[in-house]
């Protein structure tokens, strides 16, 4: 395994560095879940949709993804109660659990993060934010060099600005072991 991270290169694309990653997305709308696969089957993500919690909890017990993204209120079983299942047999660092939620009030990211989650997207999110945080995620390999923000030519700007692995001034969320919840 190679310890130095690999400086990610500007004029490369998110295809690039997500291509192949098998996600789950638990969502009951079905307008936002078809919205969430047509944006990662874009960049070629393997996604497996589920329509609640207790179906999430069922499928992570059963098949190995590389991340979920998980709404917060669905019936059955919410996205936090689910979170709660999967974080007894699962780590943060294992699988990431993103919430993708509408439900942006003041306190919601902290108690997503407290409940075992390791990020919070909050909808409408844009697909450069989206494809931002799972890069975050999922290649803990890349670094971003932002010595080439200088040259604008040949990437995704909007994409860019929503790297915030890329602004020392914002920092990302920190990796929660589920040993500190």
């Amino acid at each position: 395994m190679i310890n130095q991270k690999y400086l990610f290169n500007l004029k490369q694309q998110p295809k690039d560095l997500l291509r192949g990653k098998h996600l789950l997305v638990v969502e009951d709308n079905e307008i936002n879940m078809q919205v969430a696969r047509e944006l990662l089957e874009a960049v070629e993500i393997d996604v497996i949709p589920v329509f609640n919690g207790k179906e999430a909890v069922q499928k992570v017990y059963q098949e190995k993804f590389d991340a979920v993204l998980m709404d917060l209120q669905m019936p059955v079983m919410d996205g936090l109660s689910a979170t709660r299942e999967i974080r007894k047999n699962a780590s943060s660092t294992e699988l990431p659990i993103i919430a993708m939620t509408a439900n942006a009030m003041t306190g919601e990211r902290e108690k997503c993060i407290n409940i075992g989650m390791n990020d919070h997207i909050a909808k409408p999110f844009s697909p450069s934010l989206l494809y931002s945080r799972l890069i975050h995620w999922l290649r803990p390999d890349i670094s971003l060099d932002c010595s080439e923000l200088s040259d604008k030519s040949g990437f995704d700007l909007e994409f860019l600005l929503n790297i915030s692995i890329c602004l020392p001034s914002i920092p990302p969320v920190a990796r929660i072991s589920s040993k500190a919840i």
